[in-house]
């Protein structure tokens, strides 16, 4: 084993395995579960040892494998049994240069309908990512199963008033709380000037009923003479690329199921 301290901004994993925080072997073993159990446990695998950046994965039939920390990695993912993502604890797993692969008769669970990953917890998918499109994907093969169930959230609102350029606090036409928005969550105005583009600001307070204060004023204002819509692009669960670079950094979903 080595320790290594050096992480990527963000503090996501990336492909590049000095870039992992914690300790992290020399060797790659390819592992399969070994029974029902959380990711965290040796216990679980037949390596003996919790994946790592470089293992490929295989959730035998039958074993129910949750995700039970934040820091989970591996590579090629094969899901025949069950991989469910905890509904007590915050949950991450992050792919690194592999697919995720849901077989005929596997789960992959990020909470039920009947039991959402509550609003207090987060659940993230982070796939891996090339510099060319369709490198790696979640594929859910004919029989496989993929749910994501997470908190009720509201996704869009309208804005009551005009959203004035330098401004920092605007009205919509519902209370944010009914919405299930909060602090911290990331939000879009559509832009209502021609020469204008979506602005995205984070959520900084509530003054009041109805009335958000954003952490930086915008540059350009919006006229609620024109619907001004005000999307929340913040999910508690979420399946996503670890690449940063929108144009060339990518990963897909496929389903085949029929």
């Amino acid at each position: 084993y080595r320790y290594i301290v050096a992480v990527s901004p963000g503090g996501i994993v990336s492909s590049n395995m000095a870039s992992t925080v914690g300790l992290v072997r020399s060797q790659i073993y390819p592992m399969s579960s070994t029974r029902t159990g959380p990711w965290s446990s040796p216990m679980t695998w037949s390596a003996g040892v919790v994946p790592a950046a470089g293992d490929s994965v295989t959730i035998l039939p039958g074993h129910t494998v949750t995700v039970d920390i934040t820091t989970a990695t591996a590579s090629t993912t094969t899901i025949r049994g069950k991989l469910s993502f905890s509904t007590v604890v915050n949950s991450s797993l992050t792919l690194v240069g592999g697919d995720m692969v849901v077989e005929p008769g596997g789960s992959l669970i990020m909470g039920t309908e009947a039991q959402p990953i509550p609003a207090s917890l987060f659940a993230h998918l982070v796939l891996a990512y090339g510099s060319l499109g369709a490198t790696f994907r979640l594929l859910i093969q004919n029989g496989g199963n993929f749910a994501v169930h997470g908190a009720t959230k509201t996704p869009a609102s309208i804005a009551l008033t005009d959203v004035v350029a330098s401004g920092d606090i605007f009205y919509l036409t519902d209370n944010p709380a009914t919405l299930g928005w909060k602090i911290g969550d990331v939000i879009t105005f559509s832009p209502t000037q021609s020469q204008g583009k979506p602005a995205t600001r984070t959520i900084a307070s509530f003054p009041s009923n109805n009335t958000i204060r954003v952490d930086a004023p915008l540059t350009i204002a919006q006229d609620a003479n024109v619907t001004v819509w005000v999307c929340n692009l913040t999910r508690n669960v979420l399946v996503r690329s670890s690449g940063t670079n929108v144009f060339g950094d990518t990963a897909r979903l496929d389903s085949l199921a029929e």
